[in-house]
């Protein structure tokens, strides 16, 4: 492995860290902060609306000045929002931190997909780029709750939340030495502008829409849902992380078994399982079958990202790429801005399994998508 894809990899992993970062310190920010779930949803909102209005500039930078300033911002501004959320004494500063972590995340996303299907494959099977990348991003969103499961009640939440941003920072040295391949000459605004209208981008981008809303919406809420079905906090703690090590086995055997011409067929499939987990989720009553049933989602929503990256980015102009992930994250981001709010508040007063009849509904709507997509592209 070259130093260029060190640096991309090690971008995707930061990234995926910034996935269950809100979800894995939510027990000990609530009782910090004396919020409650709908406060929670704000932070998570906090997190997306800030990627999402970035998005679209990081990507437009990226097709015109290249990797290296974006990656330095993403790998500064995560480690410091963990620094500051885990060091603020009030809700308005916890947002704060929020915002710093959404452009840093951000920043991460949209450099590490973007270089990943260049380094890797010198430029070919894009979405096989993008599923090993992604696999190194489903670690770090796996590590995060597996650090707090195990150290939490041995070294307390603040030095465990330190600890975290030195490690999330080492990257950075790496970013300012690493010879970067070149973005592709040719960059046009306009042309960025009619991807806008481009119909494969579009449904592409709507089925992100559903997808980012209902892992965003896992990532904040497995812990309450298992917890409303029995399960002790710190069961569902490791359960967090076995969902996020499910969505890493899910791309790593996609990675591994699936050819490039199966890859939409077999998410089409996989979609459909997700909606029967999710529906048997919302009658269940049993936390040990809600476990499994969450890691059969993992699982199953595992390989739709890279996926539908992949095929889009194999349609669009190489100087272009950039963005394309913008529109695409953007429109995915505003799902998870508004997915994981609406669950926890359908969750108030109620059993949390029944507002997973918001999650079954953005996994339908997943499954026509990925169905237009197929055929688009």
């Amino acid at each position: 492995m070259n130093l260029s894809s060190f640096v991309a990899i090690s971008g995707l992993f930061v990234m995926g860290t910034t996935a269950s970062i809100i979800g894995a310190f939510k027990h000990e920010l609530s009782d910090r902060l004396a919020i409650d779930n709908t406060k929670v949803g704000g932070l998570v909102s906090a997190l997306t609306i800030t990627s999402m209005l970035t998005s679209l500039i990081l990507g437009v930078l990226i097709d015109s000045t290249g990797y290296r300033a974006v990656a330095f911002t993403g790998f500064l501004f995560t480690s410091l929002a963990v620094y500051l959320l885990v060091s603020v004494r009030s809700y308005p500063k916890a947002v704060l931190s929020c915002v710093v972590l959404g452009i840093g995340g951000m920043s991460l996303n949209s450099f590490g997909s973007t270089l990943v299907t260049v380094v890797l494959f010198d430029g070919g099977r894009q979405s096989l780029a993008l599923t090993i990348g992604h696999i190194f991003a489903s670690v770090g969103a796996m590590g995060i709750p597996l650090v707090m499961g195990l150290f939490l009640a041995r070294f307390g939440f603040r030095r465990i939340g330190i600890y975290i941003a030195v490690v999330l920072v080492l990257p950075l040295p790496f970013v300012c030495i690493a010879d970067l391949p070149t973005v592709p000459s040719g960059f046009q605004l306009v042309e960025s502008l009619k991807l806008l209208s481009n119909p494969a981008v579009l449904s592409a981008a709507i089925a992100l829409f559903f997808y980012i809303g209902t892992e965003a919406s896992f990532g904040a809420w497995t812990t309450s849902y298992l917890a409303n079905s029995g399960v002790s906090k710190r069961v569902a703690e490791y359960a967090l992380t076995l969902f996020w090590f499910s969505l890493l086995l899910g791309r790593v055997l996609t990675a591994q078994f699936i050819k490039p011409e199966q890859e939409m067929p077999f998410l089409i499939i996989m979609t459909s399982i997700t909606a029967l987990a999710t529906f048997a989720m919302i009658l269940n009553q049993s936390g040990r079958i809600g476990i499994v049933l969450t890691l059969l989602c993992g699982l199953t929503l595992g390989p739709v990202f890279p996926v539908i990256v992949g095929r889009i980015f194999s349609v669009v102009a190489p100087s272009l790429k950039g963005s394309a992930f913008g529109i695409l994250l953007a429109t995915g981001l505003f799902g998870a801005v508004t997915i994981p709010v609406t669950v926890g508040a359908v969750s108030k007063g109620r059993q949390f399994r029944y507002a997973l009849t918001v999650t079954l509904t953005t996994v339908l709507g997943l499954l026509v998508m990925s169905v237009i997509t197929s055929r688009l592209t």
